[in-house]
């Protein structure tokens, strides 16, 4: 199965769904997990727990502390994401860029935890992913 993505910044965007709602998601190989939008919790129904301290070193050198997500069914195209863990965190600055120059909301990041579980191939020619 082929999913179409657009490039914004350079950066890959799928949209995809959010419990049921058009939501878009960056691709990024560098992430090692997956998080979703923290400000985006009440738009898309899913809850934030306290997941003991998670912590994610940036490319900065810098660590902060990320919460888990509760109650989210994540799709890309046919693919409903089973059994993977999404974190959360505000992701503010990240999105910001895209946000203004798109008028686009991003809903998460999918990292490498999702690319690597379904198999999923980034095809930057055609700009399409496939699992």
């Amino acid at each position: 199965t082929c999913i179409p993505f657009r490039t914004i910044k350079n950066i890959p965007v799928l949209a995809g769904k959010l419990n049921g709602k058009t939501a878009f998601f960056i691709v990024d190989t560098g992430a090692s997990v997956s998080i979703l939008n923290e400000s985006e919790s009440k738009r898309f129904g899913f809850g934030c727990i306290d997941s003991d301290g998670y912590q994610v070193a940036g490319l900065g050198g810098g660590e902060s502390s990320m919460n888990e997500a509760v109650n989210c069914e994540v799709e890309l195209g046919t693919l409903k994401l089973k059994g993977i863990k999404f974190h959360t965190k505000r992701l503010g600055n990240v999105v910001r860029i895209i946000s203004q120059n798109e008028n686009i909301h991003i809903t998460g990041i999918i990292g490498a935890n999702v690319i690597e579980h379904y198999k999923i191939t980034i095809d930057y020619k055609n700009r399409t992913t496939s699992f």
